[in-house]
C-alpha cells in the first residue's frame, strides 16, 4: 500500500487486496424534487448517474489519465486509472491500466487537482436530479399536447 496523505482516501476492491487512492462519490441523504415532479425522480437520478460518470471519465482525460471507472458494492468509488497499449499489431492492440502512484509528488498534485473537481460533480449532483426531473416532466407533458 502507498504511503497514506491528507486528504485522500484509499480503496480496495475485495479483501485481500492492495488499497490504492479513490474518491468517495457517494450522495448522502435524500434527493428532494419539487412537488409535482416526482413521477421522474428515478429517471432523472439514473441520466444524472450517467452524465456523471461521462463527465468524470472526460475530465480524467483532460487531466491526463486514461479515464476512470467505479469500486464497491454500489460504485460508490471513483478511481482514476493511467492505460498504455501493447501489443505488435496494431489492429489488435489490448489496454492495460494501473492506478496513479500517489507517492509521486507530481501524481499526488494531480489526483488531488481531480479529486476536487470530482468533488464539485458530486455536490451538484441533488440539484441537477431536481432540475432534470423538471425537464423531464415538462418534455412528457409536451410530447402528449
Amino acid at each position: 500500500m502507498e504511503h497514506e496523505y491528507d486528504g485522500i482516501e484509499y480503496h480496495s476492491d475485495g479483501m485481500g487486496r492492495e488499497s490504492h487512492a479513490a474518491i468517495n462519490v457517494k450522495v448522502y441523504g435524500p434527493i428532494s424534487v419539487d412537488e409535482g415532479y416526482e413521477d421522474m425522480a428515478e429517471a432523472a437520478w439514473e441520466s444524472c448517474r450517467e452524465r456523471f460518470w461521462e463527465d468524470a471519465n472526460e475530465q480524467a482525460r483532460a487531466r491526463g489519465y486514461g479515464g476512470v471507472y467505479s469500486e464497491g458494492r454500489s460504485g460508490g468509488w471513483l478511481v482514476p486509472y493511467h492505460s498504455w497499449y501493447n501489443g505488435p499489431d496494431l489492429n489488435k492492440r489490448r489496454q492495460s491500466s494501473y492506478y496513479p502512484d500517489i507517492d509521486e509528488i507530481g501524481e499526488r498534485s494531480r489526483f488531488r487537482a481531480f479529486q476536487r473537481e470530482i468533488e464539485v460533480f458530486v455536490q451538484s449532483v441533488p440539484m441537477e436530479v431536481a432540475a432534470e426531473a423538471v425537464f423531464l416532466t415538462e418534455q412528457a407533458v409536451e410530447s402528449f399536447a
